[in-house]
Protein backbone atom coordinates (compact mmCIF):
# COMPACT_ATOMS: atom_id res chain seq x y z
CA UNK A 1 0.00 0.00 0.00
CA UNK A 2 1.17 3.34 -1.14
CA UNK A 3 1.78 5.10 2.30
CA UNK A 4 0.01 8.58 1.21
CA UNK A 5 -2.93 6.81 0.34
CA UNK A 6 -5.45 7.08 3.14
CA UNK A 7 -6.36 4.39 4.91
CA UNK A 8 -9.75 3.01 5.54
CA UNK A 9 -10.20 5.03 8.63
CA UNK A 10 -9.23 7.74 7.63
CA UNK A 11 -11.73 7.81 4.61
CA UNK A 12 -14.86 7.27 6.83
CA UNK A 13 -14.00 9.84 8.92
CA UNK A 14 -13.97 12.64 6.61
CA UNK A 15 -17.05 11.52 5.26
CA UNK A 16 -18.38 11.74 8.58
CA UNK A 17 -17.07 15.09 8.86
CA UNK A 18 -18.66 16.30 5.76
CA UNK A 19 -21.63 15.05 6.63
CA UNK A 20 -21.46 16.70 10.13
CA UNK A 21 -20.70 19.93 8.55
CA UNK A 22 -23.21 19.83 6.01
CA UNK A 23 -25.78 19.45 8.51
CA UNK A 24 -24.60 22.51 10.83
CA UNK A 25 -24.91 24.44 7.15
CA UNK A 26 -28.31 23.89 7.38
CA UNK A 27 -29.27 24.01 10.91
CA UNK A 28 -27.51 27.39 11.25
CA UNK A 29 -29.65 28.68 7.81
CA UNK A 30 -32.43 27.19 9.14
CA UNK A 31 -32.17 29.00 12.61
CA UNK A 32 -31.62 32.28 10.49
CA UNK A 33 -34.59 32.00 9.24
CA UNK A 34 -36.58 31.44 11.90
CA UNK A 35 -34.44 34.25 13.36
CA UNK A 36 -36.02 36.43 10.52
CA UNK A 37 -39.31 35.20 10.85
CA UNK A 38 -39.48 36.24 14.42
CA UNK A 39 -37.91 39.47 13.76
CA UNK A 40 -40.17 40.50 11.30
CA UNK A 41 -43.32 39.21 13.20
CA UNK A 42 -41.74 41.40 16.36
CA UNK A 43 -41.58 44.45 14.01
CA UNK A 44 -45.08 44.67 13.04
CA UNK A 45 -45.91 44.05 17.03
CA UNK A 46 -44.02 47.04 17.62
CA UNK A 47 -45.49 49.12 14.67
CA UNK A 48 -48.75 48.20 16.40
CA UNK A 49 -47.68 49.38 19.76
CA UNK A 50 -46.07 52.41 18.60
CA UNK A 51 -48.89 53.37 16.00
CA UNK A 52 -51.65 52.69 19.16
CA UNK A 53 -49.53 54.57 21.53
CA UNK A 54 -49.18 57.77 19.51
CA UNK A 55 -52.87 57.84 19.42
CA UNK A 56 -53.77 56.93 22.80
CA UNK A 57 -55.30 60.16 25.16
CA UNK A 58 -55.02 60.76 28.66
CA UNK A 59 -58.10 60.13 31.05
CA UNK A 60 -58.63 63.36 31.34
CA UNK A 61 -58.72 64.27 27.95
CA UNK A 62 -61.12 61.27 27.32
CA UNK A 63 -63.56 62.82 30.42
CA UNK A 64 -63.06 66.18 29.11
CA UNK A 65 -63.97 65.38 25.74
CA UNK A 66 -66.94 63.16 27.02
CA UNK A 67 -68.29 65.82 29.19
CA UNK A 68 -68.40 68.57 26.42
CA UNK A 69 -70.60 66.22 24.24
CA UNK A 70 -72.96 65.75 27.23
CA UNK A 71 -73.11 69.55 27.34
CA UNK A 72 -74.13 69.73 23.56
CA UNK A 73 -76.62 66.81 23.56
CA UNK A 74 -78.16 68.75 26.82
CA UNK A 75 -78.45 71.71 25.11
CA UNK A 76 -80.06 70.13 22.30
CA UNK A 77 -82.16 68.64 24.10
CA UNK A 78 -83.27 71.79 25.47
CA UNK A 79 -83.95 73.71 22.38
CA UNK A 80 -85.94 70.96 20.88
CA UNK A 81 -87.61 70.83 23.62
CA UNK A 82 -88.62 74.32 23.07
CA UNK A 83 -89.19 74.42 19.89
CA UNK A 84 -91.74 71.91 20.29
CA UNK A 85 -93.57 73.40 22.98
CA UNK A 86 -93.42 76.62 20.11
CA UNK A 87 -94.75 74.65 17.48
CA UNK A 88 -97.69 73.31 20.14
CA UNK A 89 -98.58 76.77 20.90
CA UNK A 90 -98.19 77.68 17.21
CA UNK A 91 -100.14 74.98 16.25
CA UNK A 92 -102.95 75.84 18.92
CA UNK A 93 -103.37 79.36 17.92
CA UNK A 94 -103.39 78.43 13.89
CA UNK A 95 -106.45 76.17 15.16
CA UNK A 96 -108.36 78.80 17.04
CA UNK A 97 -107.64 81.00 14.33
CA UNK A 98 -109.03 79.32 11.41
CA UNK A 99 -111.97 78.03 13.87
CA UNK A 100 -112.99 81.58 14.28
CA UNK A 101 -113.51 82.21 10.73
CA UNK A 102 -116.21 79.47 10.17
CA UNK A 103 -119.52 80.97 9.05
CA UNK A 104 -121.63 81.91 12.23
CA UNK A 105 -124.37 81.25 10.28
CA UNK A 106 -125.43 78.45 7.85
CA UNK A 107 -125.29 79.40 3.93
CA UNK A 108 -127.09 78.00 1.28
CA UNK A 109 -124.13 78.66 -1.26
CA UNK A 110 -120.29 77.90 -0.52
CA UNK A 111 -118.47 80.28 -2.08
CA UNK A 112 -119.73 82.74 0.24
CA UNK A 113 -118.10 80.65 3.02
CA UNK A 114 -114.39 82.53 3.84
CA UNK A 115 -115.88 86.32 4.46
CA UNK A 116 -114.78 86.62 8.28
CA UNK A 117 -110.94 86.57 7.42
CA UNK A 118 -108.89 87.88 10.35
CA UNK A 119 -104.95 88.41 10.69
CA UNK A 120 -102.92 87.94 14.47
CA UNK A 121 -100.64 91.18 15.72
CA UNK A 122 -98.26 87.60 16.61
CA UNK A 123 -95.61 88.00 14.02
CA UNK A 124 -95.30 83.90 13.76
CA UNK A 125 -99.06 83.35 13.27
CA UNK A 126 -99.23 86.41 11.08
CA UNK A 127 -96.57 85.26 8.95
CA UNK A 128 -98.30 81.83 8.36
CA UNK A 129 -101.57 84.06 7.89
CA UNK A 130 -100.31 85.86 4.66
CA UNK A 131 -99.13 82.33 3.10
CA UNK A 132 -102.61 80.39 4.16
CA UNK A 133 -104.98 83.48 2.40
CA UNK A 134 -102.80 83.24 -0.51
CA UNK A 135 -103.16 79.55 -0.86
CA UNK A 136 -106.42 79.66 -0.06
CA UNK A 137 -107.40 82.20 -2.84
CA UNK A 138 -105.19 80.09 -5.18
CA UNK A 139 -106.70 76.64 -4.57
CA UNK A 140 -110.55 78.14 -5.07
CA UNK A 141 -109.56 79.70 -8.55
CA UNK A 142 -110.63 77.15 -10.63
CA UNK A 143 -114.21 77.04 -8.61
CA UNK A 144 -114.44 80.58 -9.11
CA UNK A 145 -113.52 81.00 -12.35
CA UNK A 146 -114.40 77.94 -14.59
CA UNK A 147 -115.09 78.30 -18.05
CA UNK A 148 -118.67 77.23 -18.11
CA UNK A 149 -119.30 80.46 -16.15
CA UNK A 150 -118.38 82.64 -19.17
CA UNK A 151 -119.51 83.02 -23.06
CA UNK A 152 -117.10 81.62 -26.06
CA UNK A 153 -117.93 84.49 -28.55
CA UNK A 154 -117.94 87.48 -26.44
CA UNK A 155 -115.02 89.57 -26.78
CA UNK A 156 -116.06 92.03 -23.95
CA UNK A 157 -118.93 90.80 -21.27
CA UNK A 158 -119.74 91.08 -17.49
CA UNK A 159 -122.57 89.20 -15.83
CA UNK A 160 -124.33 89.83 -12.02
CA UNK A 161 -126.02 88.08 -10.12
CA UNK A 162 -127.61 88.99 -6.51
CA UNK A 163 -129.13 87.33 -3.65
CA UNK A 164 -129.34 88.27 0.06
CA UNK A 165 -126.04 86.36 0.92
CA UNK A 166 -124.32 88.20 -1.19
CA UNK A 167 -123.48 89.05 -5.62
CA UNK A 168 -121.12 87.21 -7.74
CA UNK A 169 -120.10 89.63 -10.71
CA UNK A 170 -118.54 87.93 -13.80
CA UNK A 171 -116.14 89.55 -16.51
CA UNK A 172 -114.49 88.29 -19.67
CA UNK A 173 -112.09 91.14 -21.45
CA UNK A 174 -109.73 90.62 -24.43
CA UNK A 175 -106.55 92.70 -24.53
CA UNK A 176 -104.60 93.61 -27.41
CA UNK A 177 -100.64 92.57 -25.55
CA UNK A 178 -98.61 90.35 -24.58
CA UNK A 179 -99.20 87.96 -21.61
CA UNK A 180 -96.30 89.77 -19.38
CA UNK A 181 -97.72 93.08 -20.71
CA UNK A 182 -101.15 91.78 -19.79
CA UNK A 183 -100.25 90.81 -16.35
CA UNK A 184 -98.11 94.30 -15.57
CA UNK A 185 -100.90 96.30 -16.67
CA UNK A 186 -103.45 94.57 -14.08
CA UNK A 187 -101.30 94.24 -11.67
CA UNK A 188 -100.66 97.42 -11.69
CA UNK A 189 -103.99 98.88 -12.29
CA UNK A 190 -105.58 96.19 -9.37
CA UNK A 191 -103.01 98.02 -6.73
CA UNK A 192 -103.26 101.82 -8.35
CA UNK A 193 -107.02 101.84 -8.25
CA UNK A 194 -107.74 103.81 -4.51
CA UNK A 195 -104.96 106.22 -5.94
CA UNK A 196 -106.86 106.45 -9.59
CA UNK A 197 -110.22 107.01 -8.38
CA UNK A 198 -109.56 108.64 -5.13
CA UNK A 199 -106.22 110.30 -5.50
CA UNK A 200 -104.67 108.89 -2.56
CA UNK A 201 -102.08 106.95 -1.69
CA UNK A 202 -102.04 104.00 0.33
CA UNK A 203 -99.04 102.21 2.36
CA UNK A 204 -97.47 98.81 2.16
CA UNK A 205 -98.29 96.89 4.99
CA UNK A 206 -96.90 93.50 3.74
CA UNK A 207 -94.94 92.86 0.50
CA UNK A 208 -92.74 89.19 -0.25
CA UNK A 209 -91.94 88.41 -4.00
CA UNK A 210 -90.03 85.05 -5.00
CA UNK A 211 -89.78 83.29 -8.16
CA UNK A 212 -93.17 82.92 -9.39
CA UNK A 213 -95.51 84.27 -6.73
CA UNK A 214 -96.03 87.74 -5.14
CA UNK A 215 -98.07 88.81 -2.00
CA UNK A 216 -98.77 91.95 -1.47
CA UNK A 217 -100.65 93.88 1.47
CA UNK A 218 -101.88 97.45 1.12
CA UNK A 219 -103.43 99.89 3.97
CA UNK A 220 -105.40 101.96 1.43
CA UNK A 221 -107.79 105.24 2.09
CA UNK A 222 -111.15 106.39 0.04
CA UNK A 223 -112.84 109.19 0.94
CA UNK A 224 -115.65 107.19 2.90
CA UNK A 225 -113.28 104.51 4.49
CA UNK A 226 -110.34 103.13 4.88
CA UNK A 227 -109.42 99.05 3.86
CA UNK A 228 -106.64 96.67 4.32
CA UNK A 229 -106.60 94.81 0.87
CA UNK A 230 -104.65 91.70 0.01
CA UNK A 231 -102.97 91.43 -3.61
CA UNK A 232 -101.59 88.06 -4.83
CA UNK A 233 -100.06 87.33 -7.87
CA UNK A 234 -99.06 83.55 -9.16
CA UNK A 235 -97.00 83.09 -12.59
CA UNK A 236 -97.22 80.28 -14.40
CA UNK A 237 -95.72 79.40 -18.17
CA UNK A 238 -99.28 79.83 -20.01
CA UNK A 239 -101.24 81.57 -17.69
CA UNK A 240 -101.22 84.14 -15.12
CA UNK A 241 -103.47 84.28 -11.46
CA UNK A 242 -104.12 87.40 -10.04
CA UNK A 243 -106.42 87.48 -6.77
CA UNK A 244 -107.39 90.67 -4.14
CA UNK A 245 -109.94 90.84 -1.36
CA UNK A 246 -110.27 92.70 1.73
CA UNK A 247 -108.98 92.05 5.38
CA UNK A 248 -111.73 93.34 7.74
CA UNK A 249 -110.20 92.25 11.00
CA UNK A 250 -106.30 93.08 11.71
CA UNK A 251 -105.19 93.38 14.93
CA UNK A 252 -102.51 94.93 13.75
CA UNK A 253 -103.54 97.36 11.74
CA UNK A 254 -107.19 97.95 12.94
CA UNK A 255 -109.99 99.55 10.58
CA UNK A 256 -111.73 101.13 13.67
CA UNK A 257 -115.39 100.88 12.01
CA UNK A 258 -114.25 102.60 9.20
CA UNK A 259 -113.86 99.65 6.95
CA UNK A 260 -116.45 98.45 3.79
CA UNK A 261 -119.57 97.14 4.29
CA UNK A 262 -119.19 94.20 2.52
CA UNK A 263 -116.16 91.50 2.09
CA UNK A 264 -114.61 91.51 -1.66
CA UNK A 265 -113.06 88.96 -2.86
CA UNK A 266 -111.52 88.70 -6.70
CA UNK A 267 -110.35 85.82 -9.08
CA UNK A 268 -108.74 86.81 -12.49
CA UNK A 269 -107.14 84.62 -14.44
CA UNK A 270 -104.91 85.99 -17.52
CA UNK A 271 -104.45 83.59 -20.85
CA UNK A 272 -102.64 84.51 -23.59
CA UNK A 273 -105.25 83.29 -27.41
CA UNK A 274 -101.88 84.26 -29.05
CA UNK A 275 -98.63 85.88 -28.86
CA UNK A 276 -100.04 89.49 -28.85
CA UNK A 277 -103.57 89.23 -27.28
CA UNK A 278 -104.47 87.98 -23.91
CA UNK A 279 -108.08 87.01 -22.62
CA UNK A 280 -109.06 87.97 -18.73
CA UNK A 281 -111.96 86.00 -16.73
CA UNK A 282 -112.64 87.62 -13.59
CA UNK A 283 -115.00 86.43 -10.86
CA UNK A 284 -115.98 88.65 -7.77
CA UNK A 285 -117.89 88.12 -4.49
CA UNK A 286 -119.47 90.77 -2.91
CA UNK A 287 -120.50 90.09 0.39
CA UNK A 288 -122.24 91.81 3.02
CA UNK A 289 -120.97 91.76 6.78
CA UNK A 290 -124.72 92.39 8.65
CA UNK A 291 -127.45 90.29 7.77
CA UNK A 292 -130.83 91.47 6.29
CA UNK A 293 -134.63 90.05 6.42
CA UNK A 294 -135.10 91.37 2.97
CA UNK A 295 -132.90 92.25 -0.49
CA UNK A 296 -134.54 95.50 0.24
CA UNK A 297 -133.14 95.98 3.18
CA UNK A 298 -129.85 95.14 2.56
CA UNK A 299 -130.26 97.68 -0.75
CA UNK A 300 -131.40 100.12 1.29
CA UNK A 301 -128.32 100.49 3.09
CA UNK A 302 -125.96 99.66 0.25
CA UNK A 303 -127.71 101.44 -2.83
CA UNK A 304 -130.32 103.68 -1.66
CA UNK A 305 -130.10 105.34 -4.78
CA UNK A 306 -131.99 102.70 -6.08
CA UNK A 307 -135.20 102.25 -4.11
CA UNK A 308 -136.67 104.97 -6.44
CA UNK A 309 -136.24 102.63 -9.42
CA UNK A 310 -138.99 100.33 -8.04
CA UNK A 311 -141.88 100.01 -9.59
CA UNK A 312 -145.39 98.20 -8.82
CA UNK A 313 -146.55 94.78 -9.94
CA UNK A 314 -143.24 93.42 -9.91
CA UNK A 315 -141.70 91.80 -6.83
CA UNK A 316 -139.53 94.64 -4.90
CA UNK A 317 -136.46 91.99 -3.66
CA UNK A 318 -136.62 90.60 -7.70
CA UNK A 319 -136.16 94.49 -9.22
CA UNK A 320 -133.87 95.33 -6.55
CA UNK A 321 -131.68 92.01 -6.90
CA UNK A 322 -131.83 92.97 -10.56
CA UNK A 323 -130.90 96.88 -10.38
CA UNK A 324 -128.01 95.45 -7.62
CA UNK A 325 -126.59 93.42 -10.51
CA UNK A 326 -127.36 96.41 -13.41
CA UNK A 327 -125.42 98.68 -11.27
CA UNK A 328 -122.16 96.10 -10.65
CA UNK A 329 -122.03 95.38 -14.06
CA UNK A 330 -121.87 99.10 -14.97
CA UNK A 331 -118.72 99.90 -12.36
CA UNK A 332 -117.29 96.65 -14.10
CA UNK A 333 -117.08 97.53 -17.32
CA UNK A 334 -115.65 101.27 -16.76
CA UNK A 335 -113.19 98.87 -15.14
CA UNK A 336 -112.81 97.32 -18.51
CA UNK A 337 -111.93 100.92 -20.10
CA UNK A 338 -109.54 101.83 -17.08
CA UNK A 339 -107.90 98.50 -17.69
CA UNK A 340 -106.89 99.19 -21.26
CA UNK A 341 -105.71 102.44 -20.65
CA UNK A 342 -103.38 101.51 -18.26
CA UNK A 343 -102.05 98.60 -21.26
CA UNK A 344 -101.99 101.18 -23.34
CA UNK A 345 -99.26 102.95 -20.59
CA UNK A 346 -97.44 100.31 -19.60
CA UNK A 347 -96.63 99.39 -23.47
CA UNK A 348 -95.66 102.85 -23.89
CA UNK A 349 -93.50 103.03 -20.87
CA UNK A 350 -93.15 99.26 -19.45
CA UNK A 351 -90.37 100.35 -17.42
CA UNK A 352 -92.20 102.54 -14.88
CA UNK A 353 -94.76 99.65 -13.79
CA UNK A 354 -93.71 96.94 -11.43
CA UNK A 355 -94.00 93.76 -13.05
CA UNK A 356 -94.82 90.63 -11.45
CA UNK A 357 -92.54 88.90 -13.42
Amino acid sequence: MNPEEPTPQQICKRLRYRKAKRAARLRYLTECNELHEKIDVLARKLNKLRASTDCMLAWKDIAASLAASTEESLAQKQSLYFLVQQQNRLAQHLYNWVSSMEPSQSISNSVFAWRDVQLSADYELRAIGYQWIAQQMFHSTQIHTDESFFPVNQEDWVGAEYTIEGGRVFSQQFLHGTLIEAATAAWAFNQALPTIINGKRGSNIFHNKIPGVEICYNREEYPYAINNGFYTCFIHDDHVILHYRTIKDDAAYPLHGKGFKVDIQEWNVIRPISPTKCVVRSSTICQPYNTYESFEAFAREHHPELIPMVTLGEDIDTQLERLVADKSCRIMQEMHTRVEKMLLNVQAAPNLYPSPY
